[in-house]
């Protein structure tokens, strides 16, 4: 159980790493959309895809640590 917690928190701080470059990278480009699209010149990894991948881990760690601190809970009633 205390795995499960130790490797939430560290999904949790990766995605917060992920957002926090993402943001920093897409401010350097001066928050350009050119190469978010394959189609739209080079075939390129955009900032904005890191920053996706960043939002979208974060739910889910948090819904298990969610999960994990109301499994351990005394039920009240």
């Amino acid at each position: 159980m205390r795995v499960r917690r130790v490797s939430c928190h560290v999904v949790i701080v990766a995605s917060f790493a992920l957002m926090t470059f993402a943001l920093a990278q897409w401010q350097a480009l001066g928050f350009s959309l050119d190469a978010v699209w394959p189609f739209a010149g080079e075939l390129r990894l955009h900032p904005a895809h890191v920053l996706i991948i960043g939002i979208a881990i974060l739910p889910p760690a948090l819904w298990e640590l969610f999960v994990l601190d109301h499994r351990d809970a005394p039920a009240h009633g």
